[in-house]
């Protein structure tokens, strides 16, 4: 309403004059003169605006180039507004001619005051287009409308003759067909050359707007020339590319691959001249622009037979050298923007389309990220980049299936080396931040991707030997044992808490193992013991790593037990003596192993004990008093006990007997664990 104010308003007066005055006006009023005042009016506004409109075009002149000029003179809005204010000029003198035609006085009048109000509205119009064209925003929108339309133009073309000929992929050697393909090979390489011209300017211009620091020109520039890229792959995804030569040879996407490559190496040019800067904003721009670009080619696949996502490399290969760059530079919230996108890149996997190169570009580049980051003590991005690793992982999972998913395969062992990292860099650092891989605070973390695959596994109708449904869940499960064994085998922990997380996500994992065992699904107790030789090798894993006096620095071994111990609980609820005695045995050679160092502790000794008699009793609930005895026969046999461990050990022993009275309603698991964690945290009070 408010954009045609005056003409509404205009045609309201005339309405209303029309309505309210004489039938006519006096033969002496000087109508005519009302009506050539009304147009000078006009005229003379129009010239104001054309000589006005000049600014923009200098303006475009002095910041981009004679090309963004000639977009300005064809502006379609502003051509209209001329052609408008043109003929409303014309229309007013027209007007002053009325007695010609016998026109009522107070009709033309009333039609005067609605044309005048529409020339106001024209003139505000076309004031502030004038303003946007001033905007760099405005002048990317028309050289992305212009390539846009040049591109779409050239589709149509290329299509209609590919019909006309029938020779969309095969081509005959006769020269009427030779004739054909020539010309549609021309006319692919003429949006390519167009494109070409275009982004050569835009780059001029974005390095001009560097030197500026014009950021929000920047932003603009960069945002179009990804615009075009899109743009220009859209219309090629369902064509081909002919470069005519003596055996009429067929090359798919070469030439656009070589435009795209164009585009590229633009955006990283002005990235790193945004680095040298420094200008982390406009670096950043320039990594969500390649990012926004391959996530868009990560679902194209332009040969239909290979299914392949070609394009979707070569942007990450860019962002890859625009993330060196940056990384050398220290540039940390950039490093963290580079992340975020190849996470998003990675979360655009299709099973329909094979994405493989660009999945192991991007990981590549995570691993850089996260690489570079400890050594330059980016501690922030280092764990984006983990955690981004980790959400792609589950994600590829979630997609293909954990048989034909790769990443979490290719990612576990560099993980690995990267706690070593982790654990050097919070040597120095006063605030240790959770690492990815284990704390599910982040969203998602190996227990997680394990479950998924839990939740994956499909019910049978009936038993069957021949069928395993756990096929999946098994190899998942013997990858993250893997994981598990190699972590505890070669990292050397020390007093760093990630040796807590590791054990805590070990048994989060081994919990899983018990949900199927206690819930198995329809058709499966055949298969049943493959969950259980998993569990067996997770309850195992920790020994590995408490076999020297340097492994029991951290008091970790406590941890150790305690999660031994609820598990063990938890087994025992569902008749599972043998692992309950395994858990009962590690929590045992954890011990041994300990006070076979140098100088032991005895009251941290006697906490392990307190965590075997628990599973005595449970035992004693839950299986039988053989079993018991069994667990009590692990128990340490110290000649000469201290006056510390037998205090300790009358102290924990004293809380247990108090919880005792419970252990018969221990056979909901949930309780068992809760009623466990009571006692430890009472424990670990009376230990401080």
């Amino acid at each position: 309403m408010f954009k045609f104010f005056a003409t509404v308003v205009g045609f309201l007066f005339g309405g209303a004059l029309w309505i309210c005055a004489p039938a006519s006006l006096s033969p002496n009023f000087p109508i005519e003169d009302v009506h050539l005042a009304s147009a000078g009016l006009i005229g003379t506004a129009l010239t104001v605006l054309l000589t006005l409109s000049i600014v923009p075009a200098q303006r475009a002149a002095d910041l981009f180039s004679s090309a963004v000029l000639r977009l300005y003179a064809r502006d379609g809005k502003l051509l209209a507004l001329f052609f408008l204010l043109s003929i409303l000029t014309l229309f007013s003198l027209t007007l002053s001619t009325s007695q010609i035609f016998n026109m009522d006085a107070s009709f033309s009048l009333a039609i005067q005051l609605t044309v005048l109000g529409g020339a106001l509205d024209a003139v505000r119009s076309f004031y502030l287009r004038t303003l946007d064209l001033l905007s760099p925003k405005t002048a990317m929108d028309l050289v992305v409308r212009h390539c846009s339309h040049r591109i779409m133009r050239n589709k149509k073309q290329i299509d209609f003759l590919s019909r006309t000929a029938k020779i969309r992929y095969v081509f005959s050697e006769n020269t009427g067909d030779l004739l054909w393909s020539n010309w549609i090979s021309r006319l692919n390489s003429s949006p390519k050359n167009d494109i070409e011209y275009w982004i050569d300017n835009l780059d001029e211009f974005a390095h001009k707007s560097v030197e500026r620091f014009d950021i929000q020109a920047i932003k603009h520039i960069v945002t179009a020339m990804s615009q075009i890229g899109v743009i220009y792959v859209e219309s090629k995804k369902d064509g081909i590319i002919l470069i005519p030569d003596s055996q009429l040879t067929i090359k798919p996407n070469t030439e656009v691959k070589k435009t795209l490559k164009v585009i590229y190496g633009s955006i990283k040019n002005i990235c790193e001249a945004a680095i040298d800067r420094p200008n982390k904003v406009i670096a950043g721009h320039c990594m969500d622009a390649l990012g926004e670009m391959a996530k868009n080619f990560m679902f194209i696949a332009p040969d239909e037979n290979k299914k392949s996502a070609d394009f979707a490399h070569t942007p990450i290969f860019y962002l890859n050298e625009c993330i060196k760059y940056a990384a050398n530079a220290a540039m940390e919230d950039t490093l963290i923007v580079a992340s975020n996108n190849l996470r998003d890149i990675l979360l655009c996997i299709d099973k329909n389309i094979d994405t493989k190169p660009a999945q192991s570009t991007a990981l590549k580049s995570l691993f850089y990220i996260a690489i570079t980051s400890y050594g330059c003590s980016m501690h922030v991005a280092s764990i984006i980049a983990i955690q981004a690793i980790i959400y792609a992982a589950k994600h590829d999972m979630q997609v293909n299936g954990f048989r034909n998913a790769s990443i979490l395969k290719r990612a576990l062992p560099h993980i690995k080396e990267l706690m070593k990292l982790e654990i050097k860099t919070n040597r120095y650092s006063f605030v240790e931040i959770p690492f990815p891989i284990y704390d599910s605070g982040y969203g998602v973390d190996i227990e997680s991707i394990l479950n998924d695959v839990k939740n994956q596994i499909i019910p049978l109708d009936e038993p069957s030997q021949e069928v395993n449904p756990f096929l999946d869940f098994e190899q998942a499960s013997k990858l993250l044992s893997k994981h598990f064994i190699e972590v505890f085998k070669e990292i050397k922990f020390g007093e760093s808490d990630l040796l807590s997380l590791s054990l805590k996500s070990l048994f989060t994992c081994a919990d899983t193992h018990w949900q199927l065992l206690s819930s198995p699904s329809q058709g499966s107790d055949w298969h049943l013991y493959t969950i259980k030789d998993c569990l067996e090798k997770l309850i195992k894993a920790p020994t590995l790593y408490f076999r020297e006096g340097s492994a029991f620095d951290s008091g970790q071994e406590g941890t150790a037990a305690d999660e031994l111990a609820k598990l063990g609980l938890k087994l025992l609820t569902l008749k599972r003596w043998d692992l309950a005695m395994e858990c009962a045995e590690i929590i045992a050679r954890i011990q041994k192993d300990y006070l076979e160092t140098d100088s032991p502790d005895f009251s941290r000794a006697a906490y392990l004990d307190i965590r075997l008699e628990i599973l005595a009793r449970g035992a004693e609930a839950f299986a039988t008093e053989d079993a018991a005895q069994q667990i009590r026969s692990l128990l340490s046999k110290h000649q000469n006990q201290s006056a510390e461990y037998r205090r300790s050990l009358e102290i924990h022993m004293g809380h247990l007997d108090n919880f005792s009275n419970r252990m018969p309603h221990w056979a909901d698991p949930e309780m068992a664990e809760g009623l466990l964690d009571r006692l430890i945290n009472q424990n670990s009070e009376d230990e401080t």
